[in-house]
C-alpha cells in the first residue's frame, strides 16, 4: 500500500518516516515535532498535518509532494493523519456543519455507530456513550460548546467558531474529520457520524478496546460512578 513520506529537510531529504494510512504522533516515530520541511503524498492519498500533538490546533491538509520551506507551516507538524481515497480520514475544510433534523433517539445511534464503526454493540459501549453524551450534550444532536477553551478560529457554515465542540459527543472538528468513520454522514451534527467519530478517537487517544469493556475505566467522561471530566 502507497505512504506518505514526511522529511526533516526540504527538497525530500533528511531523516523521514514513510506513514500508512492511519494517526501518527511524530515523537512516537522518532521525529522531534515542529521539524518536518517537506513531504511526498502519492496519487490518491490525503494528508492532514497538525501543529499540536493528538490531532489538535492549526491544520493543513495536502494531496500532492510538497516542499513547504517558507510556507506558514514550516516546523510546525506534530501530528498527521495520513488518509486514501477509501479511508474514513476526510479533509477539515468537508466537515459540514448543517443541523440535525432526523429522527431517533440515543441508544438507536449508539447503535448505528456501532455498526458504521464495526464495534459490538454491547454494554460497554452503549452504557459508555449513554453517560458520556448525557454529561457532554444532553442528548442534544446539535449541543454547540462556545465557551470553552476550543472556541475560536474562523467562523464555521454554523455561525459559531470553527473549533467549538459539537454534536452529542462533542466532538472538535479536527477531531471529527481525522476520526470520520467512512459511509456515515461528514456532518458534525449527524449523531450516528459524531459517535463513530468519538468511538475512534477513544479508542487511539485512551488505548479503549474493542469490545468497549474497560471504556468507563479509561474516559472518566463515560463512567456514571465517577465525576464528569472533559475528555
Amino acid at each position: 500500500m502507497a505512504s506518505v513520506t514526511v522529511y526533516v529537510d526540504a527538497n525530500f531529504h533528511g531523516a523521514s518516516a514513510a506513514l500508512g494510512v492511519g494517526r501518527h504522533d511524530l515523537e512516537q516515530l522518532g521525529i522531534p515535532s515542529h521539524s518536518l520541511s517537506s513531504l511526498r503524498v502519492p496519487a490518491g492519498m490525503v494528508a492532514t498535518l497538525y501543529e499540536n500533538t493528538h490531532f489538535q490546533g492549526w491544520s493543513k491538509t495536502f494531496t500532492r509532494d510538497v516542499v513547504y520551506v517558507g510556507d506558514d507551516f514550516n516546523d510546525k507538524t506534530s501530528s498527521i493523519v495520513v488518509g486514501s481515497a477509501t479511508s474514513g480520514v476526510i479533509r477539515l475544510q468537508d466537515v459540514q456543519y448543517g443541523p440535525y433534523h432526523g429522527g431517533g433517539d440515543i441508544n438507536a445511534w449508539i447503535a448505528a455507530a456501532c455498526e458504521a464503526a464495526s464495534l459490538p454493540h454491547n454494554p460497554g459501549w452503549v452504557n459508555g456513550f449513554r453517560t458520556l453524551c448525557l454529561r457532554e450534550s444532553s442528548y442534544n444532536p446539535n449541543a454547540v460548546n462556545t465557551t470553552d477553551i476550543n472556541a475560536n478560529g474562523l467562523i464555521a457554515g454554523d455561525g459559531h467558531p470553527q473549533n467549538c465542540s459539537r454534536g452529542l459527543a462533542q466532538c472538535i472538528p479536527p477531531t471529527f474529520a481525522a476520526y470520520h468513520v467512512a459511509g456515515t454522514s461528514l456532518s458534525i451534527y449527524d449523531p450516528v457520524a459524531n459517535i463513530a467519530a468519538s468511538s475512534q478517537y477513544v479508542r487511539d487517544r485512551y488505548k479503549v478496546s474493542r469490545d468497549g469493556s474497560d471504556f468507563a475505566a479509561k474516559v472518566q467522561q463515560a463512567d456514571p460512578s465517577r465525576p464528569p471530566k472533559g475528555y
